[in-house]
């Protein structure tokens, strides 16, 4: 005797949830004004306060000085490294704000020369 199998029942569809009429918009608010424009003697002020060196400079005093300094260069893979001795000199740059770095030396018989100024 043969056992009928039962179809599997369809899932109902569901009721679409009611949804809520829209609030009215509500009115834009007015444009804010941009700020007045600082005048050229307050802007000067603001620059020169900008500029002042603080205390996060004086930390760096202590990178000022002079150095030996020893660069080493690989100019091939594989080749052996060619080292070179000099000097390292550091200074207050203008407005004795950030300190200032320059190196001499010699690479490969010719001079080698660089600078940079450090960052806070």
């Amino acid at each position: 005797m043969a056992v009928k199998k039962k179809k599997a029942a369809r899932p109902q569809p569901k009721a679409k949830a009611k949804t809520k009429p829209k609030a009215a918009a509500k009115p834009k608010a007015a444009a804010k004004r941009a700020p007045k424009a600082p005048s050229q003697e307050e802007m000067m002020a603001l620059w020169q306060k900008a500029m002042s060196p603080s205390a996060s400079h004086a930390r760096l005093t202590p990178m000022v000085g002079t150095w030996k300094a020893k660069t080493t260069f690989v100019m091939e893979s594989g080749a052996p490294p060619e080292v070179s001795n000099g000097t390292s000199g550091s200074s207050l740059g203008p407005g004795r704000a950030l300190p200032g770095a320059d190196l001499q030396g010699h690479v490969d018989g010719h001079a080698l020369r660089g600078s940079r100024v450090h960052r806070l």
